[in-house]
């Protein structure tokens, strides 16, 4: 197919925009890793701020940190962090 991953992930993000329901659980998983980090995100800020308005639960994963504040501006954000300890993933508090 010779698709870049950008291509690939805008694919995916698109279909995910569209095809979602109230029902939907959706995941995503470090988007923007395949662009440079500005872009990425911008992007990432914009997909969750898209999410957030469609009132669906979603996991976000990011090593975005100023993601994070989008939980001081929507109350219906929480921020979760996981830690593993070699054996057992957990919620940091």
């Amino acid at each position: 197919n010779n698709l870049s991953s950008f291509l690939v992930e805008m694919r995916d993000v698109s279909h995910i925009l569209k095809f979602w329901t109230h029902r939907s659980l959706i995941i995503i998983d470090e988007l923007g890793r395949s662009s440079n980090t500005e872009e990425a995100r911008a992007i990432a800020w914009a997909v969750c701020e898209e999410l957030i308005s469609k009132s669906s639960l979603t996991l976000f994963s990011t090593h975005f940190a100023e993601l994070c504040s989008l939980a001081e501006i929507y109350p219906n954000v929480q921020n979760i962090c996981l830690a593993n300890d070699g054996n057992v993933a957990h919620v940091v508090k």
